[in-house]
């Protein structure tokens, strides 16, 4: 049974990138083939789709070396990067404006009929962007271009999987995410569940085709408004946000979920979020990088939900409805407030999974990564620090080529750890006032070449001081080289690692993970293996039981 999930537009980005961080961490554990991930966003440019591509390739690089560490182990233990993800994508199409397409389906050349559906400005936009927040212009293109895009094309080679699945008799389970108070996401999510549902077998006779659509199992993971702009040039108004949203609410509840003879979906989940953030108005390109939020979390545990409950057969009679996502915050104290704790979410693998990722990226920056990297460079005294561990891991690593291959191995550490860091800080920074301890304008202050600068407030995920330091070094390491900048010190030191992530008790501490570290290893861990083989035995020493 194929696992498809198709992250429509910007929102789709986001929660892309955050699904994968699931996966890092070992919340979305999907073994066996790929998750096809399939990327839906004309604006090719666009910050927040860069982002995703970009993780997905460091992504499959961390799990490579995760996973030859863990072929050669004799029991295989949970440390995350189990699933695995082949990216498509439906981002590039011939650029054309409404007019162009009406007129190639007839429906232009009554002048009146168009202006009667679409203004001015609609029929002459270009989709080089997307669609600005005109479902109505989307959801025309995406019916009229999808049966007509080439068999070469990315999109139409995960169409003819999920067909040849479908005609074989199998249940692909396939998933469309993103927002519905927007343009791609709101017109995109139905036209493509139709589309599939409406799949015939390839009979070379039109007239003796068989439907197929109708056994694939097709949820959505629909995001509310979660988010505000500063004002702009009028091109998307934030104020219509609710009222979109609200349309296509009616929309999805007339098409019926998981009952009727003409259901288009089985499954829908809903995110979203009556206190706003505010996000820079912004029409589109590389400018378009919004910051992480906790719905794009949500939705990637939306998104684990669909595709590993019950994995060997899916049960309509449990699975199919509606799924509203709750957090179960604490109860409101004198100042009203209402704290996001590791407790408040559903899924108890949350925190031991993001702890893990958190608690070994910070080892990383204070321990281990410059000693360890200087070491195999030969630019001092070898094994001069956390000899133990350097020795254990390293010692038979000794022509070039293999310090080498060590030392680049390390470096995709650097460049993942730095993305996840990066986007827990924007995760936490975004968070609605009522669920941190601090008041807007309040926390933790870093900054730097550039002229960035960033608060992280006091919250009950995450030492919001020890998460402010270790954001602004990751963010400063160059590519990912630990060897580039000295450990991480001054007011954060290798033993605050117990007090890093909230909840945790005083066992938790450096010591105990470098011991852990050490035992882990065996005398034939040699050559290319030595990386793996540390990285795995540090995720297993970073668990939060």
């Amino acid at each position: 049974m194929g696992s498809y999930v198709f992250f429509v537009g910007g929102s789709g980005s986001k929660m892309l990138e955050a699904t994968l961080h699931a996966a890092a961490a070992g919340v979305l554990r999907h073994p066996g083939a790929a998750i096809r991930a399939v990327i839906v966003d004309l604006d090719q440019t666009g910050g927040n789709l860069k982002r995703a591509e970009s993780l997905t390739a460091l992504y499959g690089d961390m799990r490579a070396c995760v996973s030859a560490a863990q072929a050669e182990a004799e029991e295989e233990t949970d440390i995350g990067f189990s699933a695995d993800f082949a990216l498509y994508r439906l981002t590039a199409v011939e650029e054309q404006a409404m007019g162009g397409i009406l007129r190639s389906t007839g429906m232009g050349n009554d002048r009146e009929i168009a202006r009667a559906l679409y203004t001015d400005y609609e029929l002459e936009m270009s989709y080089k962007k997307g669609f600005y927040g005109h479902p109505n212009v989307g959801a025309h293109f995406f019916a009229s271009e999808l049966p007509r895009l080439p068999a070469e094309h990315s999109f139409s080679e995960v169409i003819e999987e999920i067909r040849r699945e479908l005609v074989k008799g199998g249940q692909p389970r396939i998933l469309l995410a993103g927002s519905i108070f927007g343009g791609t996401g709101a017109s995109a999510i139905p036209s493509i569940a139709r589309y599939i549902r409406n799949l015939t077998d390839e009979n070379p006779n039109p007239d003796a085709r068989r439907a197929v659509g109708g056994g694939a199992i097709i949820g959505a993971m629909l995001l509310l408004p979660y988010f505000a702009t500063t004002k702009g040039d009028g091109v998307i108004e934030a104020s219509q946000f609710e009222p979109k949203a609200k349309a296509a609410l009616e929309y999805y509840a007339r098409e019926g979920v998981g009952y009727g003879e003409n259901k288009v979906f089985n499954p829908i989940y809903m995110v979203g979020s009556q206190d706003k953030v505010v996000y820079d108005y912004c029409t589109g390109g590389q400018d378009q990088n919004n910051a992480a939020h906790l719905v794009d979390w949500l939705g990637a545990q939306a998104v684990s939900h669909f595709l590993t409950t019950n994995p060997g057969a899916y049960n309509p009679q449990e699975q199919d409805g509606h799924y509203l996502f709750n957090l179960d915050l604490t109860a409101p104290n004198a100042e009203g407030k209402t704290f996001l704790t590791w407790d408040s979410f559903p899924d108890m693998a949350v925190r031991s999974g993001f702890a893990r990722l958190l608690r070994a990226a910070y080892v990383l920056a204070t321990s281990y990564g410059y000693p360890m990297v200087k070491d195999l460079t030969g630019k001092q005294s070898i094994f001069r620090t956390q000899d133990a561990v350097t020795r254990r891991y390293f010692r038979k690593v000794r022509s070039d080529e293999e310090r080498e291959e060590a030392v680049l191995r390390f470096r995709t550490a650097g460049r993942y750890f730095t993305e996840f860091v990066r986007w827990l800080t924007e995760l936490i920074v975004t968070l609605p006032p009522p669920y941190l301890r601090s008041n807007p304008g309040e926390g933790y202050a870093v900054g730097g070449a550039g002229g960035w600068r960033v608060d992280v407030p006091s919250n009950e995920l995450v030492d919001g001081a020890l998460l402010a330091l270790l954001y602004k070094y990751y963010l400063e390491m160059p590519d990912g080289r630990y060897d580039a900048q000295k450990p991480l010190g001054g007011d954060a030191s290798q033993e605050d690692v117990k007090t890093l992530v909230g909840g945790l008790n005083g066992e938790y501490t450096f010591d105990a993970i470098n011991r852990s570290v050490v035992a882990q290893t065996s005398d034939s861990v040699s050559g290319s293996t030595c990386f793996e083989t540390f990285l795995s035995s540090l995720l297993y020493a970073c668990s939060v039981q």
